[in-house]
């Protein structure tokens, strides 16, 4: 399940992820099997880690101060679809969206599996919300709230 087709940093299809990519998209495509629960979160989250490698975050406020960074969706702690945060090429939205910032695309990203018109909730706290997400929230009913 390995994937060793490694592009150097800087060319274009650079993936930092491409060892653990295949396992990644396999995981993901599983989880949005899944039906959602109705009150969904889009949250950050630490995955605690020893090792030293550069795409490993570190979050005083966090009980685990260092470790890689997923962004996750789902009230239950449950994850019904993620992101692993992997620095500028973490900023990706899709085509059908315009780019609304780092945050404002996350949020665009890990919401757009969430089934419309089916009174859904997505909540997320203050770092995702801003200018860019109130456009989100005109367009997309089911955005509706801020935590925290």
């Amino acid at each position: 399940m390995l994937k060793n087709d490694f592009k150097p940093p800087g060319t274009q299809g650079h993936d930092k992820l491409f060892k653990i990519r295949p396992l990644i998209d396999k995981l993901r495509e599983r989880l949005l099997l899944i039906p959602k629960e109705e009150y969904l979160a889009v949250d950050e989250q630490i995955i605690p880690a020893k090792d030293r490698h550069q795409l490993k975050q570190y979050n005083q406020a966090k009980p685990h101060k260092w470790g890689y960074k997923k962004v996750l969706s789902g009230v239950s702690g449950f994850s019904y679809d993620f992101d692993i945060f992997a620095g500028d090429q973490s900023n990706t939205f899709p085509s059908d969206a315009p780019d609304l910032g780092v945050s404002s695309n996350v949020v665009t990203r890990l919401t757009s599996t969430v089934p419309r018109n089916v009174n859904h909730n997505i909540f997320f706290d203050n770092w995702f919300n801003s200018k860019n997400t109130c456009f989100l929230k005109q367009h997309k009913s089911w955005i509706n709230k801020e935590i925290g």
